[in-house]
């Protein structure tokens, strides 16, 4: 089995995507090309070899076997070498915030070694999860982990802030995230033409910089980039499996003001032309296999 998805049960299930393994030999390429989610991410590998991640501006840094990746805007690459034996976790946007002690903002657009974030503890959660028999065990271990330090991050942020503080939590959940970031995540993920943020973000009963901080520092992205990269990759479901494209028709289908508009967007997110995604897409939306 080359790999397996687990949408964890609520209350985990409000914060956590999806968690997945992964394993399997490196193809033909040797690197790819991530793109952005505008989500929070964790890595763990689980081979006895650090992670290398390669940023768009080229620097390469080495972490240890866990990694967070911070809610991105840009794309990174990563050694397919080192993706033989994997799980991860996808955060729902927001999702990582009551996880970690910290703004999501201080996180954003970069990678974090997890022994940098959570010390020992990351140590222990890759060890309990190497220690399940199967992949799919794996994973189950994984999401009792993540409630296990949920209600850490719970009942230490309540014993220092007070009550007040939980006062608005997701129904159902432990999650200290604000009402109004849920909503506007949900509705920033609606592309239907310029002007989105503004027409939501009004909406709210605080002023647009109080929103726009919250959100940040929740989210990690502000409400303007978190839509913009919701808008390429509702972009990229649309390319998935097409091999010609009425790119004029897309844009205003996307969202955006026009072609150019795509055009222009796409490069500045991906590093590439839309037609050079086209090109190099392969199965996984957001892994681009690099030839050279």
């Amino acid at each position: 089995m080359p790999g397996c998805r687990l949408r964890p049960k609520m209350p985990l299930g409000a914060l956590v995507e999806c968690l997945w393994y992964w394993e399997g030999a490196p193809g033909p390429h040797l690197k790819e090309r991530l793109l952005p989610q505008a989500q929070a991410a964790m890595i763990l590998n689980l081979r006895e070899e650090p992670i290398a991640i390669y940023e768009d501006n080229g620097a390469a840094r080495s972490f240890g076997t866990s990694v967070l990746s911070g809610a991105r805007s840009n794309c990174f690459t990563i050694d397919c070498n080192q993706q033989e034996r994997v799980v991860g976790v996808q955060f729902a946007p927001g999702g990582a915030f009551p996880f970690f002690r910290m703004p999501m903002s201080e996180l954003e657009d970069a990678s974090f070694d997890m022994r940098d974030l959570w010390g020992e503890e990351a140590g222990w959660v890759r060890e309990r999860v190497l220690a399940a028999p199967t992949p799919r065990a794996m994973l189950e271990v994984l999401a009792r982990c993540l409630e296990e330090r949920l209600g850490m991050a719970v009942c230490d942020a309540s014993s220092k802030a007070g009550a007040g503080m939980f006062s608005r939590t997701v129904p159902g959940t432990f999650a200290s995230l604000h009402p109004a970031v849920l909503y506007i995540a949900g509705e920033l993920g609606i592309c239907d033409g310029p002007g989105r943020v503004h027409r939501v973000t009004e909406k709210i009963g605080m002023s647009q910089r109080r929103v726009a901080q919250l959100f940040h520092e929740q989210v990690g992205v502000s409400p303007k980039t978190f839509h913009r990269v919701r808008r390429f990759q509702h972009t990229l479901t649309r390319l998935r499996g097409v091999r010609k494209v009425n790119w004029a028709a897309l844009a205003l289908e996307c969202g955006y003001y026009d072609q150019a508009h795509l055009s222009h967007d796409f490069r500045q997110i991906a590093g590439m032309t839309p037609s050079a995604y086209l090109a190099a897409a392969s199965e996984h939306l957001n892994h681009v296999p690099l030839r050279d």
